[in-house]
């Protein structure tokens, strides 16, 4: 006998609290590193600790020694929250506002969080093949580069004759030559190309959410 499948409970929750969280963390470290460097915590660096602990340090995947066991392997997930300064992050920030609204609702909450995981440690991976040099990789441009792909791919399943595809590759080159030139090549650029091409993978083979 064929039943009718259930209606979604109005209350559930939806696929926005996922992006409500990430938002919540990573203006929650941004504060306490501002607040140390305005002087309110008592003289201790915040942003120097957790660019040290959260970032993501190529060294510590050959012979640099780690600060607890398991951050050789946490830390291709937790530079994703860590930022350089106040502007970095608000503008992470922004771009998570553009991004994260019409992927949320293509793939729903437990996709959007396999997503963004995902394409965070997809893109320390490529940093660390591509990378040369000690220096630490943070921020949240590789996840949400990865968002840039899968919304791109999700669009393209949609409607095949739109391109979208292209036009996302088109504005990642132009985004990244941009930054590149305007940070004087002090651009994670790596963890930018691992992340979009894995979400381009990943939303190419989910399947989009139904919506009654």
């Amino acid at each position: 006998m064929r039943t009718r499948p259930p209606h979604p409970t109005p209350n559930a929750p939806g696929p926005w609290w996922i992006l409500g969280a990430v938002v919540a963390l990573c203006t929650g470290l941004e504060a306490l590193a501002q607040a140390s460097e305005l002087g309110l915590t008592d003289g201790r660096r915040w942003r120097g600790a957790l660019i040290v602990n959260l970032g993501f340090w190529p060294g510590l995947l050959e012979n640099w020694a780690a600060n607890y066991a398991v951050q050789p392997w946490s830390m291709f997930v937790t530079y994703a929250f860590v930022h350089a300064d106040f502007w970095h992050m608000a503008g992470n920030m922004g771009v998570l506002a553009w991004l994260g609204p019409p992927v949320a609702r293509a793939v729903g909450t437990g996709r959007l969080i396999v997503l963004w995981f995902l394409c965070a440690a997809a893109g320390g991976l490529v940093f660390a093949a591509l990378a040369s040099g000690p220096t630490p990789m943070v921020g949240a441009s590789g996840a949400l580069f990865g968002l840039l792909g899968a919304d791109a791919a999700l669009r393209q399943r949609a409607d095949p004759n739109a391109r979208r595809v292209a036009q996302a590759a088109v504005l990642f080159a132009v985004l990244n030559v941009a930054g590149y030139v305007m940070q004087d090549g002090l651009l994670a650029w790596q963890a930018h190309l691992g992340g979009f091409l894995a979400g381009l993978a990943l939303g190419a083979s989910m399947r989009m959410r139904r919506t009654p």
